[in-house]
């Protein structure tokens, strides 16, 4: 299954519960928006690297890695280095918890 299948799979629902939409989708690159926050959401599968970034625009996006989910979340899992379904399940289980109010 793609990369791009999995995540809408998993938190199409999730995501439009928070009005959150497909505004870009390419190859392993998904961008969601709310005109509130903006999520990226991608995979290079060359280099097996998972990526989140969260924006309040268009122009400004953070990257999420592991050490901002842990000291600011207080979010321990592994984001970065897995295979897609961890990834995405794990991006799943932080919105659900500590991510919920972004």
């Amino acid at each position: 299954m793609s990369f791009n299948r999995i995540v809408i799979d998993k938190l199409g629902t999730l995501f439009q519960k928070h009005n959150l939409e497909i505004l870009e989708q390419h190859d392993g690159y998904l961008k969601f928006g709310s005109g509130k926050v903006f999520i990226v959401i991608s995979r290079s599968e060359r280099e097996r690297l998972n990526s989140i970034y969260i924006g309040r625009n268009l122009k400004a996006f953070i990257p999420i890695d592991e050490e901002v989910l842990k000291d600011v979340f207080g979010f321990s899992k592994i984001f970065e280095n897995m295979p897609s379904e961890d990834f995405v399940n794990n991006i799943y289980d932080f919105f659900e918890s500590d991510g919920e109010l972004l």
